[in-house]
């Protein structure tokens, strides 16, 4: 069995997990998706909210480095027309992130080999230290849900990593 079968299975499971009811599923960080993959958040789409975040950059120089996304995005609704589901695009400009200036020197700043200073007073980015991932995980997680049973939506949160683990906890 390899993972085109797994997803199919989990694609036919679909139907069956009463779970995904009133749930959305938020996937970020991916740029292309494979025909399995596709056909697995098709028939996500068919159960839930899917919201799928692609980068872009529209009318500027360049803009054609983000084609891949264009792409992916068309299949997106290309699948949603196919089988009958309403979808929207959200266009989020930088213009509505100049509240906190910290999350645009970040962004400005993460790949950098020699990142700029940050002079300014820091008040929307909190940075933390922890031993391990699995460490870090649990504790960001927690530090959401408890933010979330105060009132905080989701959508209020920015998480940022710039590697990637593989195997583990993250591979799982």
């Amino acid at each position: 069995t390899d993972n085109a079968d797994k997803l199919r299975t989990a694609q036919e499971l679909l139907p069956l997990y009463s779970q995904l009811k009133n749930t959305a599923i938020y996937i970020d960080g991916f740029d292309v998706f494979t025909t399995s993959l596709y056909n697995l958040i098709g028939g996500l789409m068919e159960q839930t909210d899917v919201v799928i975040a692609l980068s872009c950059a529209e009318n500027m120089a360049d803009s054609n480095a983000y084609e891949i996304h264009r792409i992916t995005l068309d299949n997106l609704i290309r699948i949603a027309k196919e089988r009958n589901i309403p979808y929207k695009v959200n266009h989020v400009l930088r213009q509505s992130f100049y509240k906190a200036p910290e999350i645009h020197f970040i962004e400005d700043n993460f790949y950098k080999a020699r990142p700029d200073k940050y002079e300014h007073q820091v008040n929307a980015v909190n940075l933390e230290y922890f031993a391990s991932p699995e460490d870090e995980i649990e504790a960001i997680a927690q530090k959401i849900l408890d933010a979330v049973k105060q009132g905080a939506r989701f959508k209020h949160f920015a998480l940022l990593c710039n590697y990637c683990i593989v195997g583990g906890l993250y591979g799982t």
